[in-house]
């Protein structure tokens, strides 16, 4: 397994050649990543990246650009993200979940940023542009009350009623909105 890291594997890549070989992980079954990983943790493995544990550079020592590299240039990483997926910048992985090494040209590097402010507007600014406008907060509004609003004006009649019924020294059971009739009927045959 130490060798096939030293090579250049990753930890799917080795489980892949483990298994045909008639290697068993733990328990009598196939290798998977998660097991090579795991083993690789416990004899202190490292894993196997262009510059090892260390953390990207802004740029690789073959001239191509790490995604923190390029954002230095003025766009975030979630832009560079997106223009490679977009294949407006051209890099290449050695893997799923490695770094990134991106080809930049200094035509590139000077249209990033530009590039980046146009289309940095929001979509939903641009696309509620069709409604009419409104004139006072009042209008946003809806004539109704929320059901949050109407949850919390009952709890606050519940929690008053309650108190109302403390502070005349009835049990705090008694006080129910729903029964408030008949326990006000109670109460005035009780004063007779």
């Amino acid at each position: 397994m130490t060798e096939l890291n030293a090579a250049g594997k990753m930890d799917k890549e080795i489980a892949s050649v483990l298994n045909p070989e008639g290697f068993l992980a733990a328990q009598n079954c196939t290798f998977k990543g998660g097991n090579v990983w795991l083993l690789r943790k416990c004899w202190g493995t490292p894993t196997v990246k262009i510059n090892g544990t260390s953390t990207n550079p802004a740029r690789w020592p073959d001239g191509t650009y790490s995604v923190q590299g390029a954002a230095a240039l003025g766009v975030t990483p979630q832009t560079i993200f997106k223009y490679l997926m977009r294949s407006v910048l051209e890099g290449r992985q050695m893997m799923k979940g490695q770094p990134w090494q991106i080809e930049l040209t200094d035509e590139l590097i000077a249209i990033l940023p530009t590039r980046a402010q146009r289309n940095g507007g929001s979509r939903k600014k641009a696309s509620c542009n069709h409604r009419r406008p409104r004139h006072d907060a009042r209008s946003r509004r809806s004539s109704r009350p929320s059901r949050h609003h109407l949850r919390y004006v009952e709890s606050y009649r519940r929690r008053s009623a309650m108190e109302a019924k403390r502070q005349r020294g009835r049990p705090a059971s008694y006080a129910t909105i729903n029964n408030t009739p008949q326990i006000v009927a109670q109460r005035q045959s009780e004063g007779e």
